[in-house]
């Protein structure tokens, strides 16, 4: 059962056409990495001990997905990705995929 959950970002559209996702996105990045390599101890009542961190999910509407992916942001296009250029049919084929948050964000920020 999900008892907390929290902020991570908020930012606004302009900053990310003025700055780019790069700019936007890295203390997020430098935050999860740290989080993921170091670890935190924690002591309290119920818990005492190491707590990892890995990154679980990433959220938001279509248009700003679309943004943070490096899709075009545009619903109608035939070829949305802009890395691939696979073809939207092919999108909705089930692939899947294991990479680490390193891969994931060299692949976005390309």
């Amino acid at each position: 059962m999900l008892s907390n959950i929290f902020l991570t970002l908020l930012f606004h559209s302009s900053d990310s056409i003025e700055f780019g996702n790069k700019i936007i996105f890295k203390p997020v990045i430098d935050e999860l990495n740290f989080l993921q390599n170091i670890s935190i101890e924690i002591e309290t009542p119920v818990f005492n001990g190491t707590l990892y961190f890995d990154l679980g999910v990433i959220l938001g509407d279509n248009l700003g997905f679309h943004s943070i992916i490096g899709f075009f942001e545009t619903f109608s296009s035939n070829f949305p990705c802009r890395i691939c250029n696979i073809r939207k049919e092919m999108l909705r084929v089930p692939m899947k995929m294991n990479l680490s948050l390193e891969q994931l964000m060299s692949i976005i920020f390309i």
